[in-house]
């Protein structure tokens, strides 16, 4: 099990990664499968015919809806309140944005959406972290195209990151950002400027990875790899 998401009636989806399935918890601990065959692939329809390949981070809609980054097969599944799952975004690997017909990813992980339904994935392959509207569209709003690495900035390809795996997104229509290989912790303004919010130098060099509180620069992570905003406070 790799995730978690708490429905409204506090039943509990459960993301079993390895089984390439989605499973349900009551308040009881009573489990069973809400969608996935168990069989590792790309298949659409109802809950026991559907296939997942790695999937690998999930989040619920106000309407109730689940959203599943299937990472291997490097798309957005949607389930609907039946378990029937489609494909929400994505036709495979690569780095393409546009409607979900053609719209590409690289082993998308970490997700949030907002309460207008609007998408935020952590495309790690990419270091991107891309946006998908309600009718299933996806831009990139803080690239990796000039490469993996550390750099804050403002715009589009100012900002680089090395392999986010979460993001969270606030009422402000902030993005934090998990930017796992780097041990940040990043922003995305709403207006487009990256900065580090806490962790250390780039990358391995000079002891950046720990175990260190504190503010800033001073805070040392050791892969960070998820995110939760709950109100002002940031886990």
């Amino acid at each position: 099990p790799i995730d978690v998401q708490v429905r409204a009636d506090g039943k509990i989806y459960v993301l079993d990664q390895a089984n390439a399935r989605v499973r349900l918890m009551d308040e009881a601990g009573n489990v069973t499968t809400y969608a996935g065959s168990g069989v590792v692939g790309l298949v659409n329809g109802p809950a026991d015919k559907a296939t997942f390949n790695r999937p690998a981070a999930m989040t619920l809609d106000s309407s109730g809806v689940l959203f599943v980054s299937d990472l291997n097969n490097h798309r957005i599944r949607r389930i609907d309140t039946n378990a029937n799952v489609t494909t929400y975004a994505g036709v495979g690997y690569g780095n393409v944005d546009g409607p979900s017909s053609i719209a590409k990813f690289g082993n998308p992980r970490g997700m949030d959406v907002t309460p207008a339904g609007v998408l935020y994935v952590a495309d790690m392959a990419n270091n991107s972290i891309r946006r998908i509207d309600t009718k299933g569209f996806t831009i990139t709003v803080a690239s990796g195209h000039n490469g993996k690495g550390h750099r804050n900035g403002d715009g589009i390809l100012a900002g680089l990151m090395y392999q986010p795996y979460d993001v969270q997104v606030d009422g402000a229509g902030n993005v934090f950002i998990c930017d796992y290989w780097n041990f940040r912790i990043r922003v995305l303004s709403a207006s487009g400027s990256m900065r580090t919010l806490a962790g250390g130098k780039y990358q391995n060099k000079g002891n950046d990875n720990g175990n260190s509180d504190g503010t800033g620069g001073t805070v040392k992570f050791h892969y960070p790899t998820s995110l939760l905003l709950d109100g002002d406070a940031l886990y």
